[in-house]
C-alpha cells in the first residue's frame, strides 16, 4: 500500500494530467461510438463550456493544493488533528481519511449545495447541463468547487493527516 501512494505521490503532474485526459477522451468515444442519446447538439461548443469551467476548477484545485502543503507541515509542527494524537497503522489512517472525506467533503457538502439556496444558485450550474456526456462531471461552478475543497481542507486539518502520502489520494 505505502509503494503505491508513494508511486501515486512521486508521478510528476503533467502524468496525472495525461491519465485524467486519457480517460475523459475514452469516455467521449465511447460515447460517440455506443451514443445512449441521439439528440443533435454543438459538442465542440459545449466541450468548450464545460472545459472552461474544468479549466477554472483546475486552478482552484491547484490553490487548494498549495494551501494543503503549507498546512500539513504546520499540522505536524503543533501535533493538532486526531492523528497527531494516536499512532494507527497507514492503511487504517488513509481508511479512515478516505471515509470521513468521503461522507463529509463530498455527501454532506453535495447535501448542502442542494439545501441551502445560496450554494444552490452557485451548485445548479452543473445540473443545468442539457446534454449529459462524459464532460458534465467536470462542470463546476468555481464558488461549488471552493466550498468543496475549504470543507476537504478543514477535514484534513481536523483529521491532522500527517503526510502528503496520505492526503494525495484522500483529497
Amino acid at each position: 500500500m505505502t509503494e503505491m501512494l508513494t508511486a501515486i505521490e512521486r508521478m510528476p503532474d503533467a502524468y496525472k494530467v495525461i491519465w485524467v485526459a486519457f480517460w475523459l477522451a475514452g469516455a467521449t468515444l465511447l460515447e460517440r461510438l455506443a451514443p445512449l442519446s441521439h439528440a443533435p447538439y454543438d459538442r465542440l461548443r459545449h466541450a468548450r463550456v464545460n472545459g472552461a469551467l474544468l479549466g477554472t476548477t483546475l486552478m482552484i484545485n491547484a490553490l487548494f493544493g498549495l494551501a494543503l502543503v503549507r498546512l500539513l507541515p504546520w499540522l505536524a509542527e503543533h501535533q493538532f488533528g486526531l492523528f497527531q494524537q494516536i499512532t494507527w497503522p497507514l492503511w487504517a489512517e488513509l481508511l479512515l481519511t478516505v471515509l470521513i472525506l468521503d461522507f463529509l467533503a463530498q455527501y454532506v457538502v453535495h447535501y448542502l449545495l442542494h439545501n441551502l439556496p445560496l450554494l444552490w444558485r452557485f451548485h445548479m450550474v452543473h445540473h443545468s447541463d442539457t446534454h449529459v456526456d462524459a464532460t458534465t462531471g467536470t462542470r463546476h461552478h468555481p464558488l461549488d468547487y471552493a466550498v468543496r475543497e475549504a470543507f476537504s481542507l478543514v477535514i484534513v486539518a481536523l483529521l491532522g493527516v500527517q503526510s502528503l502520502t496520505t492526503c494525495s489520494i484522500a483529497c
